[in-house]
């Protein structure tokens, strides 16, 4: 919710895995929404990104075909998959960019 303050909705942690093509993307501060038909028995995927700016990395083993491997917060995607993630990112991650963005023009 803030580059500072967390969140922690268990199910996500316990229950959701990372994909770097995910099937859910975030509504709200804490809500996953599905980004397509699930199947049953499919597994719930969302990507990690849409949920932290830049606290976090490890290797990626999804799998998908556009897989980035090394997974890192939202402020470390390209541009395209930001553009591609907007409106189902966490909304305080989007109002960062803003931010950041504007630092970047100041300098």
């Amino acid at each position: 919710i803030s580059p500072f303050a967390y969140l922690d909705p268990k199910f996500l942690g316990k229950y959701v895995n990372h994909s770097c093509k995910p099937n859910c993307g975030v509504n709200g501060r804490q809500t996953l929404a599905a980004l397509r038909k699930i199947h049953v028995n499919e597994e719930i995927t969302y990507d990690y990104a849409m949920t932290d700016w830049d606290n976090f990395s490890f290797n990626c083993n999804c799998g998908e075909d556009n897989c980035r491997e090394l997974i890192r917060g939202y402020k470390f995607l390209p541009q395209k998959k930001r553009e591609e993630y907007t409106g189902i990112v966490s909304p305080y991650l989007e109002k960062l960019e803003i931010e950041f963005n504007q630092n970047i023009r100041r300098l």
